[in-house]
């Protein structure tokens, strides 16, 4: 692995045009800028016969200065770069790497947190997450006691089974349109 991130780190000068810093962007932007003037004062000057060459020529300096600005100060320094490098040491220190998965996180993040904002009013918003995440669960904690006494043998009301049947059909939604159906 250090092998091909070495041989990466000798041909990374070809990517250096693609993470330009804005700051250097603005620079370049700014000497296209003069060069483009000067080419303008240049025209008035120049024969009509010669200006396509001089157009030409002042167009083929800009990117050639454009190049050497940011090659001079951009950067390719990532963390994902250097970090594939420690991988395999990794694996053997603590084991199989998706075990540290943020897959669960996110997917608790978008049914948990993003769910419960758009369900509030966007004042106090921490509270109304908590309350609805927690109205959720116990209403879940509800069906899966009513299911439990269901399958054992319990004689529940005609609506109370009913609306078990309701809440088993959305239960079999996707996860990202799962919920209850409000009556």
């Amino acid at each position: 692995m250090e092998e091909y991130a070495m041989k990466f780190h000798e041909k990374e000068d070809i990517f250096l045009e693609f993470r330009v810093p804005k700051r250097t962007q603005a620079k370049a932007d700014d000497l296209r800028f003069e060069l483009r003037r000067d080419q303008n004062q240049l025209n008035q000057s120049v024969a009509q016969s010669k200006r396509r060459q001089v157009h030409v020529e002042v167009r083929e300096e800009e990117n050639d200065q454009r190049m050497q600005l940011i090659h001079a100060e951009s950067n390719f320094n990532f963390l994902n770069m250097h970090l594939s490098t420690h991988f395999r040491d990794h694996i053997y220190q603590f084991g199989n790497i998706l075990m540290y998965s943020m897959e669960f996180r996110e997917l608790v993040h978008k049914e948990q947190m993003k769910d419960g904002w758009r369900r509030s009013n966007k004042i106090d918003v921490a509270r109304q997450i908590l309350n609805s995440y927690g109205q959720q669960h116990a209403i879940r904690m509800r069906l899966v006691n009513i299911e439990f006494l269901c399958n054992a043998g319990v004689q529940l009301a005609a609506i109370v089974l009913d609306y078990l049947e309701k809440t088993r059909i959305s239960q079999q939604l996707p996860s990202s349109r799962r919920g209850l159906k409000w009556c």
